[in-house]
């Protein structure tokens, strides 16, 4: 990917490499077609089992397990433990990749109203919308001894800021406390934090989606602190046109419409039942102290769009992972 010195503008890429930078399915067809992905097509435990086989290959190919046992959806490993992989993405060598992102924060803050991303009504997000939440259906794993639960590793939260409408996006760590319900940390120096102590002031619910099998780069993008509200516009102009949002149906924050699975609530309410300081949550998270353990969650009887998803995909949690749509594979 070139830069046109005379406009400052990436040459745009092409549309094949485009697309498996925001789509997650196709990017796994590309693994699969250069060699880069392992299938697993026995049927694995999520507890423990799924973890563990991911290990032996960490560092090298990505993993698809095609059968875990209890969920109809194949779980996807190991996005950015390989960066050579990473590199093969973006079509050009490794060492390459923080340039280009560097490049595109420089264009983004000099034009945040260029590349604007859509808000559609409709989109491969909710091709499918079930009334009935229970995570417990998603092959979410628990990855070590001592975690107090099954984990997703890779979630993307959108949130719109209080006072002045422009989404933001940050990346998560959530365990499933129960069949309704995630536990995750916000760090208090951070836009989500600032935007929960400003919704607790005026006695209202922060409003939220959270998105499971995000491509490559808006992933990347939202694991970049400090950019400031619209931080999502970045990665726009890494592909050098607009990747598009979804329109909730009962929130006032937007999903990504490529998204596989993306969690929301009627009144889209998060509930902030304990901010603990202090060294252990009561669900039994290990924290740290300083940070902040906020829990949401989803009230029996609400109709819920959890489970927005593909008509056929899967999730996964871990440090190098993402969910991924089946379709095709």
């Amino acid at each position: 990917m070139k830069e046109n010195i005379s406009t400052g503008r990436p040459r745009k890429i092409s549309e094949a490499v485009a697309k498996r930078l925001i789509d997650l399915t196709s990017c796994i067809s590309y693994l699969e077609k250069t060699g880069n992905l392992a299938r697993v097509k026995s049927a694995v435990s999520s507890k423990y089992e799924l973890a563990g086989i991911a290990k032996k290959f960490e560092g090298r190919k990505c993993i698809l397990f095609e059968q875990v046992k209890g969920s109809k959806y194949p779980v996807f490993v190991g996005m950015l433990w390989n960066r050579d992989i990473v590199g093969s993405l973006f079509e050009m060598p490794k060492e390459k990749v923080p340039f280009v992102i560097e490049k595109a924060i420089r264009r983004w803050k000099k034009n945040k109203s260029s590349f604007s991303s859509r808000t559609l009504k409709k989109g491969p997000a909710n091709e499918v919308v079930e009334e009935e939440v229970n995570l417990f259906r998603l092959p979410i794993p628990v990855h070590a001894m001592r975690d107090g639960g099954r984990y997703l590793d890779s979630s993307l939260v959108v949130v719109k800021n209080p006072e002045t409408g422009v989404p933001n996006t940050s990346i998560h760590r959530m365990m499933v406390s129960q069949k309704g319900r995630l536990t995750f940390l916000i760090d208090p120096d951070r836009h989500l934090g600032a935007y929960l102590d400003i919704m607790e002031k005026r006695g209202k619910p922060l409003q939220v989606t959270i998105n499971n099998g995000i491509g490559l780069v808006p992933w990347l993008v939202s694991a970049i602190p400090g950019q400031g509200d619209g931080k999502y516009g970045i990665a726009n102009h890494i592909i050098g046109s607009p990747i598009d949002f979804i329109k909730a149906q009962t929130v006032d924050a937007p999903a990504y419409a490529g998204a596989q699975f993306v969690n929301t609530e009627e009144g889209g309410e998060v509930h902030v039942v304990g901010i603990y300081p202090g060294d252990v949550d009561v669900s039994g998270v290990i924290n740290k102290p300083g940070r902040y353990m906020i829990t949401f969650y989803i009230e029996p009887g609400d109709r819920v769009e959890n489970g927005w998803h593909r008509s056929r995909c899967s999730i996964c949690s871990n440090s190098s992972a993402c969910a991924a749509s089946s379709r095709g594979m």
